[in-house]
């Protein structure tokens, strides 16, 4: 997923394997992220560094994971 084309494209992705799963979900929590800071910077005149952001994607990514792990597939 290197370009928002290919992105989308890999929203299409039939299956409930765990590499789709993780594609979706990292793309979803990179908009809201962009949208959350772009919503921050024009309302509250506010910049946050790169680094609380991306843990913010860190502990999103593994709480929306570990909440779906019931739905997962049990590995033989």
């Amino acid at each position: 997923m290197t370009t928002i084309n290919s992105a989308v494209r890999g929203l299409h992705l039939k299956g409930k394997t765990i590499v789709t799963r993780m594609k979706r979900v990292s793309l979803s929590i990179v908009v809201y992220l962009i949208w959350d800071e772009s919503n921050r910077r024009v309302f509250e005149n506010s910049c946050s560094p790169v680094e609380p952001i991306f843990r913010r994607f860190q502990v999103l990514f593994y709480m929306i994971l570990r909440f779906h792990q019931r739905d997962l597939p049990i590995p033989n």
